[in-house]
């Protein structure tokens, strides 16, 4: 605008009496005119300014806290009010509204000091409104104006705006702009999120500088078994966490943290256990928060109660289990081909339920199986009903009752193994490692049969012999009945399989039903009478005893023989084996004087004492050791005797002298091992107890030592009649062996007498 243009009705008021400053109006005109640009510009960049700050704080704070959808609404519509309210009072104002002339001389002189107020005056009391002009003198007023036209040149109107305001908030958006264009276009993913949340109010989520990721478990909610362990395994695919946090909490408890391992593989586990309730855990690592996990506690399908009923097999005799008192353990040890009856429930309710049998045989490992597959293989089902309250299902005590579910079934015991209830529960819970039950198979085993009489498997017997076959059998069931079989053989050179049937019954061993025997051991004994079955010398019977229980099972006692010799035969081998006994003494003998000797000796060391010392006490156990010693030898010759009288007896051999004499040998040495060999035994015993006791004497040892001398003459005199006897048994058997060949000779003549007659 030039000086000579009329003024702007708005920035020039209606004129005054007095002469205004044209110059200076039509300056303080230009400026207006430059200060409304200046304010205009002012006002865009204060827009900018407050649109770059909101674009910063917003995105800084939702990218920090994750603002909800709500809150970010909040924050957009504040935002937006405050940006209009700054771009009203900036832009729109500025561009509607221009500065008046007062306000521009104002500012020229703030920025102009030298005009004293100069300037400010000559605009104001030369406008034709003013009241207070008429209060002045006109001379001095228009000597103001003339000063402030001539300095009009003077004035540095181009000063008046200060443009370092301007250039510090231009810095300040440019800086701001540069980083908000530049984080658009390297991270434009964070543009768009910013863009869909706090522009759009999306749901879009903010990229993480860590990245969790949960590997194990999968599943939300979770639902574990009570007791089980749940291993918790978390993988980072983004950043480098200091270290992953699992918080867990439940109804009532507060929250309990507990930091995750790192494991070699690069990711972070953990194993959660000891929990008894429902609880919620969550994992958080670094910026990275993990999605809340629910877990339920549920019990697993057990079994809680099992009755089992058992049927045995009719060889058994036994009686079937009663129906109101069945078996409450499973592990059963039963007969084969055993009926097994079960009834089975669990308190937690079962949608399946199966059954399986195991075998296993002996020397084998059981099988170890994962326990992944359900149900196993081999498994049948089951019958499911449901328990309300039942008392029937399975018997229960008084006040009891079932609850849950319940199944039955039966099986046929015939091998031994185990059987299993593989259940699943409502929830889907299965028992992967079920209770096994045990089933041992009880065989059915042959009876036993020992025979007890004769001892020896060889025997020689007489053509008169009448004796017992003693034999004890047993079986675990009981025996249906019991018999003697063997084969006669006539000659020598016969075959045993050529010879004639022998059978003869055990018959207190004869049982009609199980009922009518049991398991325990018997002893029975049948009488073998020679002459009855026709035995002569040189004949051979060959036995064995059998006995057959309920279940068809044979038992055998060990193979026989009777060798049928003459009677005088039969007392030789007696009186052989007199001679053994008389050995038998003889060393017994021996043995008494030893241990006679030692005693004696320790008679010696201790007569000096008043009373034997305790430490002496050691030696006398071994003296009653020496003594037992003793008594055994003479009860085992006293035996000997006894056997070789009982068959004498039983062979109808030796005359009524001859056992009587025997029998007096028997008599004597079962005196000594029953009464007086003991008796020594207890004496030293006594004077070992009253060594102990600090009272034992010397002298007392005179008795012990007088005793055993005894039985040693005693033993001496026995041992010199049995050889007096063999010796006279020796020349006895020399006239019977002279008579024999002479009869032998005799019938050899008579054969050939009759051989020559027989020839003519």
């Amino acid at each position: 605008m030039s000086v000579d243009q009329p003024l702007d009705p708005k920035l020039n008021p209606p004129q005054s009496n007095l002469a205004r400053p044209e110059r200076a109006l039509r300056s303080l005109q230009a400026l207006g005119q430059k200060a409304k640009k200046l304010f205009l510009l002012e006002g865009f960049l204060g827009v900018f300014l407050v649109l770059t700050g909101w674009v910063i704080v917003s995105f800084y704070i939702d990218y920090l806290l994750s603002l909800p959808s709500f809150v970010r609404g909040v924050f957009l519509v504040g935002g937006s009010l405050i940006l209009l309210s700054v771009f009203w009072k900036r832009v729109v104002r500025s561009s509607v509204g221009a500065p008046t002339l007062e306000e521009l001389a104002g500012l020229v002189e703030r920025s102009q000091p030298q005009l004293n107020q100069a300037l400010i005056t000559a605009v104001q009391l030369t406008k034709k409104s003013h009241r207070s002009a008429q209060y002045l003198s006109q001379p001095l007023i228009e000597r103001v104006v003339q000063k402030v036209e001539e300095n009009v040149s003077k004035i540095q109107f181009n000063r008046i705006f200060q443009w370092d305001r301007f250039k510090k908030k231009g810095l300040v958006l440019a800086f701001f702009s540069i980083q908000i264009f530049g984080i658009a276009l390297s991270r434009s993913d964070l543009a768009e999120v910013w863009l869909n949340r706090l522009v759009f109010l999306g749901d879009r989520s903010w990229p993480k500088s860590v990245v969790l990721e949960m590997v194990s478990p999968t599943e939300n909610p979770l639902t574990i078994a009570l007791g089980d362990e749940i291993p918790v395994e978390v993988a980072v695919l983004k950043g480098n966490p200091e270290e992953i946090v699992l918080k867990r909490w439940s109804a009532g408890s507060p929250v309990r943290e507990e930091v995750l391992w790192a494991s070699p593989d690069g990711g972070f586990r953990t194993v959660l256990k000891d929990f008894t309730e429902d609880f919620t855990f969550q994992i958080s690592g670094g910026d990275a928060v993990l999605e809340p996990r629910d877990v339920k506690v549920q019990l697993r399908p057990k079994i809680s109660q099992l009755a089992v009923w058992c049927e045995y097999p009719e060889y058994t005799g036994r009686e079937a289990t009663p129906t109101n008192e069945p078996l409450r353990i499973g592990h059963l040890r039963v007969p084969e081909k055993t009926q097994v009856r079960f009834r089975a429930s669990s308190d937690v309710k079962v949608t399946q339920a199966f059954f399986r049998w195991v075998p296993r045989p002996r020397g084998k490992k059981p099988v170890v199986e994962d326990g992944t597959t359900f149900p196993p293989p081999g498994s049948r089902p089951l019958d499911i009903q449901e328990l309300a309250q039942s008392t029937t299902f399975i018997p229960v005590e008084p006040g009891e009752s079932l609850s849950g579910s319940g199944f039955e079934g039966q099986f046929e015991v015939t091998e031994r193994g185990y059987y299993q209830f593989h259940l699943k529960g409502d929830e889907g819970l299965v028992n992967p490692n079920p209770v096994s039950f045990r089933v041992e198979v009880i065989d059915d085993r042959p009876p036993s049969v020992r025979v007890l009489e004769p001892r020896r498997i060889s025997e020689e017997i007489s053509p008169e012999a009448v004796f017992s076959i003693q034999v004890r059998v047993e079986d675990d069931y009981g025996i249906q009945g019991a018999q003697l079989e063997g084969m006669h053989v006539e000659r020598d050179e016969q075959k045993v399989e050529d010879g004639k049937t022998l059978v003869l019954p055990f018959d207190s061993l004869s049982a009609e039903n199980p009922q009518d025997s049991d398991s325990e051991p018997k002893e029975a004994q049948l009488l073998f009478d020679s002459k009855k079955l026709q035995l002569k010398p040189g004949n051979r019977v060959h036995f064995t005893v059998m006995a057959t229980d309920f279940g068809n099972k044979v038992g055998r006692s060990e193979s026989y023989v009777f060798h049928v010799v003459e009677k005088q035969e039969i007392l030789q081998i007696l009186y052989d084996r007199l001679s053994l006994v008389r050995d038998q003494i003889v060393t017994v003998e021996k043995r008494q004087a030893s241990a006679r000797k030692d005693f004696e000796g320790l008679q010696d060391d201790v007569a000096t004492q008043e009373v034997i010392a305790k430490d002496r006490a050691s030696r006398f156990i071994r003296s009653r050791q020496d003594q037992a010693r003793v008594s055994l030898g003479i009860r085992r010759a006293r035996d000997s005797v006894e056997r070789i009288l009982m068959k004498m007896e039983a062979n109808k051999v030796g005359d009524e002298k001859e056992k009587a004499w025997v029998g007096r040998l028997e008599s004597s040495l079962k005196q000594l091992a029953t009464e007086t060999s003991p008796q020594v035994e207890k004496e030293i015993q006594t004077i070992r107890d009253r060594i102990n006791e600090g009272q034992a004497k010397p002298e007392e040892l005179t008795q012990v030592i007088e005793h055993q001398r005894r039985i040693g003459r005693e033993l001496n005199t026995l041992a010199l009649t049995l050889m007096e006897f063999g010796d006279f048994n020796g020349i006895l058997q020399r006239w019977r062996d002279l008579l024999r060949r002479e009869e032998e000779i005799l019938e050899d003549i008579r054969e050939r007498i009759r051989q020559g007659t027989d020839t003519r």
